[in-house]
């Protein structure tokens, strides 16, 4: 799973920076971002400015309907990632509006990067079939043994 958002506006010392991110090049933490409709969200953070934003947090949280978000309420860290209407997610998009988002935590340290590390370290159990070829393969492997030494003994 790519992680890696291509386009990003950061703003330094009020002044718009449009540019293309490449891969080998990092988004800062404590980075201004501008973010507006249609933009991917390339880093978890937090809105400084909100203006009529509404962010589609489906790929994180399942909600089918964007979530509308407002800078300049303080929610507790340990909210729930639905309720953290303060803050915008990693590879999220923006579907109205736009704002500023101060960068959090980016690559692995997002939310999507820790959904990212918990699929990895997921354990897949054998399917059905598996574990049917399985035991057909031993019987198979003892039949040929079993044919071996009876073929010896004759």
């Amino acid at each position: 799973m790519e992680l890696v958002v291509r386009k990003a506006d950061l703003l330094r010392e009020l002044q718009l920076l449009q540019g293309i991110v490449e891969r080998k090049i990092t988004i800062p933490v404590l980075a201004n971002v501008l973010v507006e409709a249609g933009d991917r969200i390339p880093a978890d953070g937090r809105l400084l400015e909100a203006y009529a934003l509404e962010v589609d947090e489906s790929a994180l949280t399942g909600e089918s309907v964007p979530v509308a978000k407002d800078a300049p309420i303080l929610v507790e860290k340990t909210a729930p990632i639905a309720e953290r209407v303060n803050c915008a997610f990693m590879n999220t998009v923006v579907t109205r509006g736009r704002g500023v988002l101060l960068v959090t935590a980016t690559g692995k340290t997002t939310q999507m990067g820790r959904v990212a590390g918990m699929l990895e370290e997921a354990v897949q159990p054998p399917t059905p079939l598996q574990i049917q070829l399985d035991r057909l393969g031993k019987r198979i492997a003892v039949i040929a043994v079993a044919a071996v030494i009876f073929g010896m003994v004759m």
